[in-house]
C-alpha cells in the first residue's frame, strides 16, 4: 500500500545523491520471512542501478556480508545512519528507533501519531481514516 513510485524515487535520489551516500533498503520477498504482506516488485531496484549506480542497495551490501542475516545487516546499517526516508509501516518504525531524522511518506487517507522511543527518536502509529 505504501511505496514511493519509481519516478518519485528517482527525483528524490537526484536531490539526495549529491550530498549523501544513499543506501536503498527495500526487501524483496527472497530477503525476508513472509508475513502475509504481498511485496510489490515494480522495477525500483533496476531503475536505481540504471540511473544512480553510486546508490548502494541493501542487497549489494548483503552479498559482501553473507555472515549476517538480512535483519542483522539492516539493523547495523540503521544504527550507523543519521537520516532516513521511509514509508509508513514497519520500515518507518525500525528506522525511527535508531534516532536521527526520519521523513515518513504516508498514503493519503491514513493518519499517524508520534510516539517517542527509548532512544528519543519518534516512531509512528498508523490508522486508516
Amino acid at each position: 500500500m505504501n511505496f514511493i513510485s519509481v519516478p518519485d524515487l528517482l527525483k528524490l535520489l537526484q536531490i539526495l545523491t549529491p550530498r549523501y551516500q544513499v543506501v536503498y533498503v527495500r526487501p524483496r520477498s527472497s530477503d525476508i520471512v513472509n508475513d502475509h504482506q504481498s511485496i510489490l516488485e515494480f522495477g525500483d531496484l533496476e531503475a536505481i542501478q540504471s540511473h544512480f549506480p553510486d546508490v548502494l542497495t541493501i542487497q549489494q551490501l548483503h552479498v559482501d556480508h553473507r555472515e549476517l542475516s538480512f535483519n542483522e545487516l539492516q539493523m547495523r546499517l540503521f544504527a550507523n545512519c543519521d537520516r532516513f526516508v521511509s514509508v509508513l509501516g514497519g520500515s518507518s518504525y525500525l528506522a525511527s528507533y535508531f534516532g536521527g531524522t526520519n521523513i515518513v511518506y504516508a498514503r493519503e487517507g491514513w493518519k499517524w501519531t508520534a510516539m517517542h522511543t527509548p532512544t528519543g527518536s519518534i516512531c509512528f502509529q498508523e490508522r486508516e481514516c
